[in-house]
């Protein structure tokens, strides 16, 4: 049975094929130009001359080349690329490597520190525990010394204590009124005494008493103010006592003719005269008594006029022969008898100002502060 491409290409008389395949295209020799523009005629005869199954075919043979050729030339881009990559990639695994050695020796000089630090921290603590034993020895040593003080201040308390039992001893008490409050233009005159008694082992010497008289005002400052006249004539020293004096135009020496300081002997008791002169009270030491308050819801009362003298002074002394310096202070009231024969019990109240006043109504109180204070 014949087949189509035997019937396509019959062969000739002679029995060759004249649709035989063209020649090899590489007869023609390279180099000869009229041969390679006859190979080239001569193939575009053949294509001519081929079936459309052999144009077809020659079609798809040249896209396989072509083909070929593009994936030859990828994969020798693709090559070059993993070559190049191959290399790019050992350059930076070199360079990684040598990171990594850098890296290394970082952490190797980072351990050596934190050894180092370690070692500073180690010895720091070994100083602070040092330092904590030598705070705990240090308070150990406060704690004896502050004892060991507190034992002297003791015994010394307790010397000066036991010392002073054994000194001089000075107390001051209300004596007796001895002349009545008189009234000289306005002027009162104020006469009493004072009981100056040595409660010590030894002799009191070098008495002196000195005081000062003032009106009290009945105000809010009651409680405050004799202490602070008492500290303003008191605090200061004793003024020195007065040596000589005129007399008909002459100086006469006072020195030994004129002591102006006592001694007290132990367990006994001097009686000192408080005899003073007060200088006629101004307008504003008056009190009006009773006060509006009580005129108001008794307006039958009569107002007087009142004054209010108080006595602030101290005692300078020596224990025997020592030469440290001893004060006893105290505070006297001037008052008078509440004139009320209905009630005997009742408080003393103030000074009627201007009236004489006899002995046996005369109130002289010790105030309940500054006694025995020493400045």
């Amino acid at each position: 049975m014949e087949t189509p491409e035997s019937n396509q290409n019959p062969p000739n008389q002679d029995g060759s094929n004249t649709n035989a395949s063209p020649p090899p295209l590489n007869a023609v020799k390279p180099g000869d130009s009229d041969a390679q523009e006859s190979a080239a005629q001569q193939l575009a005869k053949v294509e001519k001359e081929m079936s459309s199954f052999e144009r077809s075919t020659l079609r798809w043979a040249k896209t396989a080349v072509l083909m070929s050729g593009t994936a030859a030339l990828f994969v020798c881009l693709q090559w070059w690329e993993m070559h190049t990559g191959s290399t790019d990639t050992h350059n930076l695994a070199v360079a990684s490597g040598k990171e990594a050695d850098r890296m290394k020796d970082f952490s190797d000089r980072m351990k050596d520190q934190s050894d180092r630090t370690k070692d500073l921290a180690d010895h720091m603590k070994e100083q602070a525990d040092q330092t904590k034993i030598l705070a705990i020895a240090a308070g150990k040593q406060a704690d004896a010394a502050k004892a060991l003080a507190d034992v002297m201040a003791k015994q010394l308390a307790a010397n000066k204590e036991l010392i002073e039992s054994q000194g001089a001893s000075v107390s001051v008490s209300f004596g007796r009124v001895i002349n009545p409050i008189s009234f000289h233009e306005g002027a009162p005159s104020i006469v009493f005494s004072i009981l100056i008694q040595n409660t010590g082992s030894i002799k009191a010497t070098h008495v002196a008493v000195r005081f000062k008289p003032y009106y009290s005002l009945m105000g809010n400052n009651i409680f405050t103010e004799p202490l602070q006249r008492q500290r303003d004539s008191c605090a200061v020293p004793t003024p020195p006592a007065q040596e000589w004096s005129w007399q008909d135009g002459k100086r006469v020496d006072l020195k030994g003719l004129r002591d102006w300081t006592v001694t007290v002997d132990p367990h006994a008791t001097f009686e000192r005269q408080l005899n003073f002169g007060m200088p006629k009270p101004t307008d504003a030491e008056i009190i009006k008594w009773p006060p509006s308050d009580v005129i108001q819801r008794n307006p039958t009362l009569a107002v007087t006029d009142r004054v209010f003298p108080v006595v602030v002074g101290c005692i300078d002394y020596q224990s025997g022969a020592m030469p440290e310096k001893h004060q006893t202070g105290f505070i006297f009231l001037v008052q008078e008898v509440y004139s009320d024969p209905t009630n005997s019990t009742a408080a003393p109240t103030l000074v009627h100002y201007g009236v004489d006043l006899p002995p046996e109504k005369v109130v002289i109180e010790q105030f309940f502060f500054g006694q025995g204070k020493k400045y």
